[in-house]
């Protein structure tokens, strides 16, 4: 990893906190569905900086540019235990503590689509990128840039597969290649050699990589399965941690996600950038969804319980499993921070 600039840092710190904030709005947007009070909706942590009420919920603006929050309770109703959100059905708090993490993964859709629709898919076209020194392709004559028109009068439009395909049924024998070069269309006799490490006949050329744009349904449908992919690679790690303690030494903190976020900034690739995003987007909703105390997942389980016994915990009650879920995420934190800068001087995540 090279050395982490300013400018880098804070872009990385603002996408982290924009994916924090719209999971935040996900509880926000389903309490309003609902016509639930809001408290508090909150940009940032810390001091408050700015605040204005608009109806039931005070608005702000806090110092600390991190994410923010959604509070349904002020200290008044937390401590008489009068609480606003348990005054409704279960259902309904349960899709509002469920709206958060599903922002974050229709956020990650949002943005694999828009990659996949406006910038495109990568994809190697039938297009000369380099060519290997003392190669057939070289012997041959052509050149960096020369298209592929055809190869032995069979058409390759365009299609990468289509060229393979034809000198993999030529073999060695000498084929006639008909290229585009600067406008102009020639015509070349060049002969595989065998690589012995392949057994396959090769050029010695490299072919370009492009992004190509697709349609809306293309996109519309590669997204769902990037993201289910994304999804279920991130739950097979979460089981292995879990049951095996595989995968730990992998994992990262704040300080190592913005680290790699920004490095990804730092490379200028839009592409790789938004893909980036959007896999901590799919870690941020699925990560909270794991039934643990202080994690929506943790609520979830709760309202479950409820469900089927009828009961519910005290306040006194929901503070000490609450107050446990944040004592070993603090501890984590703690963990993971000394982790991430260590690893960071040590030059990780290069």
């Amino acid at each position: 990893m090279g050395v982490l600039t300013i400018g880098s840092v804070l872009l990385a710190i603002l996408a982290l906190s924009v994916l924090i904030l719209v999971h935040e709005f996900g509880h926000f947007g389903m309490a309003r569905v609902f016509k639930i009070p809001v408290y508090e909706f909150s940009v940032g942590m810390g001091p408050a900086l700015w605040k204005k009420k608009r109806g039931d919920t005070l608005y702000s603006i806090r110092a600390i540019p991190l994410g923010g929050y959604c509070a349904f309770d002020d200290d008044a109703s937390i401590n008489s235990g009068d609480l606003n959100l348990y005054k409704y059905p279960i259902w309904k708090r349960s899709l509002v503590i469920f709206a958060g993490p599903l922002m974050n993964i229709l956020t990650a859709f949002v943005i694999a689509f828009l990659i996949v629709s406006c910038i495109g898919l990568q994809t190697v076209v039938p297009e000369i990128s380099s060519v290997n020194a003392g190669s057939p392709a070289e012997e041959a004559g052509l050149l960096a840039d020369d298209v592929f028109l055809s190869v032995n009068g069979i058409p390759v439009d365009g299609n990468r597969d289509v060229l393979s395909a034809a000198f993999a049924e030529n073999g060695e024998n000498p084929a006639l290649v008909v290229v585009e070069r600067d406008g102009q269309t020639l015509e070349v006799t060049v002969t595989p050699r065998l690589d012995e490490s392949t057994g396959q006949y090769m050029l010695g050329i490299y072919l370009k990589t492009v992004y190509v744009p697709q349609p809306i349904g293309t996109a519309a449908s590669v997204s769902v399965t990037w993201i289910g992919s994304m999804v279920k690679e991130l739950l097979s790690f979460l089981g292995g941690l879990i049951s095996r303690g595989q995968g730990a030494e992998e994992m990262t903190g704040v300080v190592g996600t913005v680290a790699i976020l920004s490095d990804t900034v730092k490379s200028g690739a839009v592409a790789e950038l938004l893909t980036m995003v959007a896999f901590i987007s799919i870690n941020l909703g699925v990560f909270n969804l794991i039934p643990f105390p202080a994690l929506d997942g943790g609520k979830l389980v709760l309202y479950g319980v409820e469900a089927i016994t009828r009961k519910r915990l005290t306040i006194k009650q929901e503070m000490v499993v609450q107050t446990i879920g944040l004592a070993f995420f603090a501890l984590l934190f703690i963990v993971m921070t000394y982790r991430d800068i260590a690893r960071l001087f040590q030059g990780g995540w290069g």
